[in-house]
């Protein structure tokens, strides 16, 4: 699983740019004063109008931006070279159009040289930095960085230098030459205590704490990360705050300590889903801004047609005969307007009738996954904190055999919970569409024989066995990563449901060109009608095991979403009171 980076990287373009809704009143009174210009004030405009256009429609200022630059390079005026390549090089960088945003961010470092701005070519360093440092091309972002660092302490800028000292520190972080990374990190903290810049100090503590704890150095870690923790709650810094939960949570996950880190995983989601619903609020507030002057904008339109419609009638009364032909002209053309207009609202509303659909799964999904989370991860904790309390209060007058069977019970508890955690997170990445496929050739049998150990205790718990017949020879073209998780999930199945002394079979065999795999079991079966749920997240499904195991039914949906996103199909055989067989294809390598 990919680590998620909390480091804060620090983006500082040469332009201020805050998306929001621009003021349509302005830009009109500078389109209009636009018109009737050229030379410097068109160029001054123009400038305006680029600034004015990125907040609300980055294609509009690159519009007006490519206009401003044209000019000035006619006019040979550096500085408004300089300005238009520096709002062109942010603009296709928002855009992600990468290749022209290097292409802008290098002419505005030229014209900078140029003018000798040591200021603004040590600006234009930082910006080709993180351009480059998006597309992870550290070592070239690295060299840029340290150009802008050198004139940042020619500068004397303090702020500055501490900014790219962090950003160096985060290139070789992601790079994992974390020494240099503590090196450039501790230096950027200095300046900050320095600076008594608290957000900065507070930003620092998280980093370096982040370095400690990848180092496996976790006192020293915990010491950074809750240092950073009393300063971003002292400065009300919900942002860094939530990073250094999710790096808790991070630690103590490697740590398997999982008590600690539901705990920080809990206290993560929770800042992060009010940080989420306030910028939802704020969106939801500028569309409807843009809606209104949208509509404002239609109705004047609307009455100016009206006025010129009045004008049309007079003029067919005061020409009767080619107004009648007019007329007619008229009436066939709008009866094809008509027509067309109520094909575009037959349109609109297929696709309104289809978004709706999709929105009622989506809340479906979601109201399945709060109902696992709130009833089976609650259960398994529950039953967790149960059993521990119990050894807690009684320790010293259980007798040996009740505190062993005490804590086998709570190791069962612990697998559960842990295959529940597992799975939610899975699913959960899955359908933020987080997950990267990344197919690979892989032998089919040698992925089974390195799963089979994972699961030897469960087997022999319940005296199971399993038969593999797949041939070594036989490769498949996926996921490994995903589909090992359809794997593990499908024999915890197999052994869940299996009577004990039984065995199931792992199949392997080609058809055409992919390649079919079976997992049976001699278990108790499962009806035609359960057979329509256990894939569907809309509908609640889970049945104990043959030892009252119990389960969410999350891991057959998460088989069924990482099979088709490998282009396979996945489905059941199965009668009651005589197993299950779930089969699924792959492709062939």
């Amino acid at each position: 699983m990919p680590k998620f980076s909390n480091i804060l990287f620090l983006l500082l373009f040469s332009t201020f740019v805050v998306f929001g809704s621009a003021n349509p009143t302005k830009t009109d009174s500078l389109l209009q004063v636009l018109e009737n210009q050229d030379g410097v004030s068109r160029m001054a405009t123009l400038r305006l109008l680029s600034k004015e256009f990125m907040n609300n429609s980055v294609e509009e200022a690159v519009k007006y931006a490519s206009e401003l630059l044209r000019i000035a390079e006619k006019e040979g005026n550096l500085q408004y070279i300089d300005l238009a390549s520096s709002f062109l090089g942010e603009a296709y960088f928002y855009m992600d159009e990468i290749e022209k945003s290097i292409e802008y961010f290098e002419i505005f470092l030229k014209t900078n040289v140029q003018q000798e701005d040591i200021d603004g070519i040590g600006t234009a360093y930082n910006n080709l930095g993180i351009v480059y440092r998006y597309i992870e091309k550290y070592e070239i972002a690295i060299q840029y960085y340290l150009e802008s660092l050198a004139i940042k302490e020619r500068l004397k800028d303090s702020a500055g230098l501490s900014t790219t000292l962090n950003n160096i520190g985060v290139l070789y972080f992601h790079m994992g030459d974390y020494s240099k990374a503590l090196e450039y990190y501790t230096r950027s903290y200095d300046l900050e205590k320095a600076l008594h810049n608290k957000s900065g100090i507070a930003t620092s503590l998280l980093n370096i704490g982040e370095i400690h704890s990848m180092l496996n150095n976790y006192i020293e870690a915990l010491r950074y990360f809750q240092n950073s923790i009393e300063m971003s709650e002292a400065i009300n810094d919900l942002h860094t705050l939530e990073s250094n939960y999710k790096c808790l949570y991070d630690m103590y996950k490697r740590k398997i300590n999982f008590q600690k880190a539901l705990y920080y995983y809990e206290l993560f989601t929770e800042l992060r889903n009010n940080r989420l619903s306030q910028e939802s609020r704020k969106e939801i507030a500028e569309l409807e801004i843009q809606y209104e002057t949208n509509k404002k904008q239609k109705e004047i339109e609307l009455l100016n047609k009206q006025n010129q419609l009045g004008k049309l009638i007079i003029l067919i009364f005061s020409i009767a005969i080619v107004t009648f032909v007019f007329l007619l002209v008229l009436l066939y053309r709008q009866g094809q307007a008509k027509k067309n207009a109520l094909k575009l609202l037959s349109e609109k509303n297929v696709e309104i009738t289809e978004q709706t659909e999709v929105l009622n799964k989506l809340n479906t999904t979601k109201d399945k996954f709060f109902s696992i989370i709130s009833h089976d991860l609650k259960g398994a904790i529950g039953g967790f904190l149960g059993q521990t309390e119990f050894l807690a209060e009684d320790f010293k007058n259980l007798p040996p055999e009740d505190m062993h069977d005490l804590i086998i019970k709570m190791n069962q508890s612990s697998k559960q919970l842990y295959s529940l955690l597992e799975n939610l997170l899975e699913w959960s990445r899955s359908q933020t569409g987080s997950i990267r496929i990344i197919p690979e050739k892989f032998s089919l049998k040698k992925l089974v024989d390195n799963i089979i150990p994972l699961f030897q205790e469960l087997m022999n718990d319940k005296k199971i066995k399993v038969l593999i017949k797949i041939n070594p020879e036989i490769k498949v073209f996926a996921d490994m990563n995903m589909v090992s998780t359809v794997f593990r999930n499908m024999i915890t199945n197999a052994i869940k449901f299996s009577y004990p002394d039984s065995t199931f079979t792992i199949t392997a065999m080609l058809v055409n060109k992919l390649v079919e795999i079976e997992i049976a079991d001699q278990g108790i079966g499962i009806s035609e009608k359960d057979q329509q749920k256990i894939f569907n997240i809309d509908q609640s499904f889970s049945n104990p095991g043959t030892n009252r195991e119990k389960g969410s039914g999350l891991g057959l949906i998460i088989c069924k979403e990482f099979i088709e996103m490998n282009q396979g199909k996945i489905w059941i055989e199965s009668e009651p009171g005589k197993g299950s067989s779930f089969k699924f294809t792959l492709k062939k390598a």
